[in-house]
């Protein structure tokens, strides 16, 4: 999961490698699903190219129940309601 200081709305997802786009209350954009770390850094330099700072990088285990929520199609659920699941 890479939460980034800005505001992008979901048709970003390609650009970003597929991953999926949601918005957090406030300011924050989260990008969320698989990545290689060659995909990771193409990324990362994607949101410094577009100067949306970094907040926090975090590694979610594919096998875990918060993966496979943050990652399911057509859902949007609120990061802090699938962490207290």
């Amino acid at each position: 999961e890479i939460r980034l200081e800005g505001r992008l709305g979901t048709e970003w997802s390609e650009w970003f490698a597929g991953m999926r786009v949601r918005l957090e209350d406030g300011d924050d954009t989260i990008l969320s699903g698989p990545l290689d770390q060659s995909g990771l850094h193409g990324v990362l330099r994607r949101a410094r190219d577009l100067g949306l700072p970094l907040v926090s990088v975090a590694r979610i285990e594919p096998d875990s129940d918060l993966f496979a929520r943050l990652t399911a199609p057509n859902q949007s659920p609120d990061p802090a309601e699938a962490l207290n699941q």
